[in-house]
């Protein structure tokens, strides 16, 4: 038995990971690609003239692949109900390929198209491309082949780009003067290039997972500080167990911010304005108070404890080229 089939173009307009156009190649003795374009829909519909752009540069690269397979794109002007009757008539189609429309008007056209072509004796093949489970997506299926396109070759009549050719804007009823170049280009050729591009780009150098990880841990308390790089506010800059920042001067206002301190009779009072400050002479009487040696203790706790992240990289340095400590 002869078989014809006719594959449907609609969104999915790629050659790459096509399963309906897949279908229609399985086992045929000649494939026809058909798009069908309604000239009225394009100037009643409420779609720009760049979304209208896109689509007919879509079609072009389509096109311009199929050509490359020694195939064409039949667009086809009018109602699919109005179109297909001809068509499957004239072709002699035993099988249409299509993919799934889960919008109410795409069910509607789909599910006249499929009782039509019951009349005929058309078998019709359905392919259903939206998620319905949640489960591991399906590897993509590889692109047309030469191989596949010459055991169902088709013959392509002379005076194929007057009967189903892509219509231009123009003729869509759009008028093109002062119309800038598109940003973004349609076609399948131009989505795999981007694509290409993008995958090409080199992604940083991921740091030493354990020395960054560990750093990360220890500079994640109330000091954020990590080496190298400046507080993030003025008050982090504080040692801790030490108070506030002390205010600044303000010898050239007319009236302190608070009263002066009262004296308690153990040192001089500090100057109008000056606060005492924790471990300075004003205030502990010797510039050997408890908050000076903080600091440098804490400094000090640091580089113990980066001296062990150090020991630790190394012993793990070590296992890993199975050399023994010396």
């Amino acid at each position: 038995m002869v078989v014809n089939s006719v594959h449907w173009f609609r969104k999915g307009l790629r050659l790459h990971d096509n399963p309906a156009l897949q279908e229609a190649l399985n086992g045929a003795d000649t494939v026809r690609c058909v798009y069908i374009l309604d000239p009225w829909f394009a100037g009643a519909a409420n779609v720009g003239i760049n979304r209208w752009r896109f689509l007919l540069e879509a079609l072009e690269d389509l096109d311009s692949s199929l050509k490359k397979l020694n195939s064409r794109l039949f667009v086809v002007r009018g109602q699919p109900t109005d179109v297909f009757p001809r068509l499957l008539k004239e072709w002699k189609v035993t099988r249409l390929t299509f993919e799934y429309d889960p919008e109410p008007y795409g069910k509607e056209r789909d599910g006249a198209i499929i009782k039509m072509a019951q009349e005929f004796g058309v078998e019709t093949i359905r392919f259903q491309t939206i998620v319905s489970r949640l489960e591991l997506p399906r590897r993509p299926l590889p692109t047309i082949t030469q191989q596949q396109m010459d055991k169902c070759r088709t013959k392509i009549a002379d005076n194929h780009d007057q009967l189903y050719s892509i219509p231009s804007l123009e003729e869509l009823g759009f008028r093109t003067e002062g119309l800038p170049p598109a940003i973004w280009r349609g076609g399948e050729s131009e989505a795999l290039d981007r694509l290409n591009k993008h995958l090409d780009k080199k992604t940083p150098e991921p740091q030493n997972s354990l020395s960054h990880c560990l750093k990360l841990m220890f500079f994640s308390g109330r000091d954020k500080r990590i080496p190298g790089r400046p507080p993030l506010s003025p008050r982090m800059d504080r040692p801790r167990g030490q108070g506030p920042r002390p205010m600044p001067p303000q010898g050239d206002r007319k009236r302190p911010l608070s009263p002066p301190p009262k004296s308690s009779g153990k040192g001089p009072a500090p100057p109008m304005g000056k606060p005492a400050i924790p471990g300075s002479a004003s205030a502990a009487g010797s510039g050997s108070g408890s908050g000076s040696n903080k600091p440098s203790n804490t400094l000090s706790r640091r580089e113990e404890l980066l001296k062990q992240l150090k020991a630790v990289e190394d012993a793990i340095a070590r296992k890993r080229a199975k050399i023994p400590a010396k």
